[in-house]
């Protein structure tokens, strides 16, 4: 991990430009004054100073102050294959905490005094003291990103206690948002994202409670909802399968005939004749 470049800015309501951008790298993004409107990954983030703010690489972003100035500082990293710094789903997490977020509670004083720690660390470095280093300045960001993720790990579980009982309730949601939105694009990602769970986590929990993996009943759910289509309507086998969110007629014939050993259209072949037989009886 290296800085590639720290810059402090005051950003007016009537200030004319883009401030702000897209890169390849990771940044942290620190509001000392003012209410800040962060756009970001679809979201528009509002924080009263003091707020922390964690980009990833390659996200568009765009910084706005609507009715008095700000003021902000951000840092640039280049960051390689091993080193640490927030993945998207926890940027997005702790950046959704900012609007409520207070530093100078019990939880968060580490995090405001290292921030402190590592403005003194920058401003001396690029002062010409050669007491600060780089390094130097890499340890506190490098401890604020640790104490970031500690701090999430703590609030995943708060959150847990309060919004879901049991393990059991948690999966449940899970359910109901499936049974709701199958014919969506949906992974496990997004699932995640959806109850603020780690993907592997989430994925134990749902198993244990149901006896498949979410990716699992999301394709039950589909495959349902696909052999209603085919009994019912005259839909194609093209039109049943976007209407059930599968991406691909091709994955979609070989899930169904794998799981009711045969195509869909024989099944609806076999479906009818046995109706028809019934009906004449």
């Amino acid at each position: 991990m290296r800085v590639r470049t720290f810059n402090s800015h005051t950003l007016h309501p009537d200030d004319i430009g883009n401030n702000g951008g897209t890169h390849p790298h990771s940044e942290l993004l620190y509001i000392t004054r003012g209410q800040a409107h962060l756009e970001w990954t679809g979201e528009t983030y509002i924080c009263a100073a003091p707020c922390l703010f964690l980009l990833t690489p390659n996200t568009p972003h765009r910084l706005q102050c609507h009715r008095t100035p700000i003021d902000f500082w951000f840092i640039e990293l280049h960051v390689e294959e091993g080193d640490r710094f927030a993945t998207s789903e926890q940027a997005i997490r702790w950046n959704r905490l900012q609007r409520n977020a207070d530093y100078s509670s019990p939880g968060m004083t580490a995090i405001a005094h290292t921030i402190e720690a590592l403005v003194r660390s920058l401003e001396a470095k690029y002062a010409g003291d050669g007491e600060y280093d780089e390094e130097i300045v890499l340890l506190d960001i490098q401890k604020i990103i640790r104490l970031v993720q500690n701090r999430l790990r703590t609030n995943k579980r708060t959150v847990f206690d309060a919004h879901y009982k049991s393990t059991r309730e948690l999966a449940q949601t899970l359910m109901r948002h499936m049974e709701s939105n199958y014919f969506e694009p949906i992974d496990l990602a997004a699932l995640s994202l959806q109850v603020h769970f780690n993907p592997s986590y989430l994925a134990r929990v749902f198993k244990s409670e149901t006896g498949v993996t979410p990716m699992q009943y999301l394709s039950n759910l589909r495959l349902s909802a696909a052999t209603s289509f085919l009994i019912h309507t005259e839909m194609g086998i093209q039109q049943i399968a976007e209407e059930t969110g599968f991406n691909s007629i091709h994955y979609f014939s070989r899930l169904f005939k794998r799981t009711y050993g045969v195509s869909p259209q024989q099944w609806r072949a076999k479906r009818r004749s046995a109706a028809e037989e019934s009906a004449d009886q």
